[in-house]
């Protein structure tokens, strides 16, 4: 159950792409929307004028987050707001875990140039760092995002790992009635010769028959359970293709949210870096959103 939705701001209208998602989803699920902004270090000056710089710019952090609050509004329900000092992703995981957020809200940019590459920025430390599962929207360059999600695609791996994305993709799903659709990508078994020329290396249709079918069978037993909880849910195995591709192949074309895991089978401790997660969100286009969860 979706309690407490947390937004991350920083004044940028690229930040705020997420606000009508966030607001969305707070309103469905009559869940408090928190907001934080994450205060800067100000250039070093001397002690009298640093003082007066730090009290206007907290001044105007303070206003911009009230103001936004009486701009979102949630049918009621409180819209705490509040600015933190510090690093700003290891503030803004402190405070959700310290404030038991179920859901963070944040644009894949803000912070800094509009351009800046989302690896090594603040969306990529919080899903490493945030227990919480992050929901990342990724704005057009005019400023806009999705506003509503009537379906999730759920990449899984068989490894089990893959399925800690699934209570809050449940929560989700009840929430807004979206359907599920879980997703396993297979990649064919290679016969592997002496000789490693590509074209004497084909597939092993016996082997990649069996993993196929081995995967139908997971996704299968992993969709009647979600339908005992009452989710209308599409299992889909498909054979064949690079993994992130084909994940977001399948969502560009029939979801609103791709939601993963940021580890798989290659272990729990694996890094985001490189890994299948990272791929997507690199690649996935301007419309389709990202849910990461640990």
């Amino acid at each position: 159950m979706i309690k407490r939705i947390l937004l991350p701001l920083d004044g940028s209208r690229f930040a705020e792409a997420a606000v009508p998602l966030a607001r969305s989803l707070a309103t469905a699920a009559n869940a408090e929307l928190h907001l934080v902004l994450v205060h800067e270090p100000l250039p070093a000056v001397d002690e009298k004028t640093y003082g007066e710089l730090l009290a206007w710019a907290r001044t105007g952090e303070d206003q911009y987050l009230s103001q936004a609050a009486t701009r979102i509004g949630t049918a009621g329900k409180p819209c705490p707001q509040v600015v933190l000092q510090g690093v700003p992703a290891e503030a803004i995981a402190q405070y959700a875990e310290q404030h038991a957020v179920d859901l963070l809200v944040m644009s894949t940019h803000g912070w800094g140039a509009v351009k800046r590459f989302w690896l090594g920025s603040v969306a990529d430390r919080l899903i490493r760092e945030c227990r919480a599962p992050v929901l990342l929207v990724r704005p057009a360059e005019d400023g806009t995002a999705v506003t509503g999600i009537q379906s999730i695609l759920v990449a899984l791996d068989q490894s089990g790992f893959g399925e800690a994305v699934l209570p809050i993709v449940v929560d989700l799903a009840l929430t807004l009635a979206a359907e599920i659709k879980l997703l396993q990508v297979v990649q064919p078994h290679l016969q592997f010769q002496s000789v490693p020329e590509a074209y004497l290396t084909p597939w092993d249709p016996a082997i990649t028959e069996r993993m196929s079918q081995e995967a139908t069978a997971y996704v299968g037993a992993v969709a009647a359970g979600l339908r005992e909880r009452g989710c209308k849910v599409i299992p889909r195995v498909v054979v064949g293709g690079v993994v992130a591709d084909t994940i977001l192949e399948q969502a560009e074309q029939e979801a609103d949210i791709v939601a993963l895991a940021t580890h798989g089978k290659e272990g729990v401790a694996r890094l985001l870096l490189g890994s299948v997660a990272d791929k997507v969100i690199r690649r996935s286009e301007e419309h389709t959103s990202e849910l990461q969860s640990h």
